[in-house]
């Protein structure tokens, strides 16, 4: 017997969930000095960088940011502000990731977390603005 085919919902839940378990697990790594001058803290960002594409991939093709601009047309530039902060945040991944694998010191601990602190809070943004519109059209059903 089949399992059923998970939702898009579902999906992109997963991927959030396990960006946001990536994340943690990068700010508990970064409390060993030691920690960032390690291939396991370069392999570990790595897997970050893998599921950050997964969650941005799910939230730009067709995903939710689609859906946010198909019902709120005037939302246009806070959305491509969105999309242009996952390539900003995917490219300072890649120097982080860059630095932890050829720099003797590692990945700087204050780039990490201040690259942290900057998904956190670019999620927190995507998250408010794509609640308020479904919730706007809740409220508008009810």
């Amino acid at each position: 017997m089949r399992k059923p085919r998970a939702s898009f919902a579902e999906l992109l839940s997963r991927a959030h969930a396990v960006l946001l378990k990536d994340l943690e697990q990068v700010e508990q790594a970064m409390h060993s000095p030691t920690t960032r001058t390690s291939a396991r803290f370069a392999a570990q960002l790595r897997r970050v960088q893998r599921h950050l594409r997964e969650h941005f991939r799910f939230e730009e093709r067709d995903g939710y940011l689609s859906a946010v601009r198909k019902r709120e047309p005037q939302l246009d530039r806070e959305i491509n502000r969105l999309l242009q902060e996952h390539r900003q945040l995917a490219q300072a991944l890649n120097a982080l990731i860059e630095q932890a694998d050829h720099s003797p010191e590692g990945a700087p601990a204050e780039q990490v977390r201040a690259w942290v602190a900057q998904v956190r809070l670019h999620e927190s943004r995507e998250n408010a603005l794509v609640e308020d519109v479904f919730n706007r059209d809740l409220i508008a059903a009810d």
